[in-house]
């Protein structure tokens, strides 16, 4: 192609290092293409794996809160809780204090 066109124009083939030229350009050419295409995939990439990355912590973030409150008690369960756990240990005190009573009293 190059040659045909070089002829064209010029009304004579290419010396040899008119091809050298044209092979060294054309070599460096080809570098700066492979540059470029490798930076605009890794472009494409970067925004495509972004996007899903965003999607799918968003969901999974969703997921998380939701099991966490899930987990967690209510308030009211935590007011039973601490109301059965004074009547218990209350309940423990006083028959620990009967018992004592008893034995010092001679009863038991």
């Amino acid at each position: 192609m190059y040659v045909r066109r070089f002829e064209e124009k010029n009304n004579r083939p290419p010396t040899p290092e008119e091809l050298q030229e044209f092979h060294a350009q054309a070599h460096d050419r080809i570098d700066q293409c492979k540059d470029l295409a490798t930076t605009r995939v890794v472009n494409f990439y970067d925004t495509v794996y972004k996007s899903q990355y965003e999607n799918i912590e968003a969901e999974y973030r969703k997921k998380f809160i939701e099991k966490v409150e899930n987990l967690r008690p209510h308030w009211l369960a935590g007011i039973c809780q601490s109301i059965i756990g004074s009547f218990l240990y209350t309940i423990l005190i006083g028959v620990i204090v009967v018992l004592l009573l008893y034995s010092q009293l001679g009863l038991g």
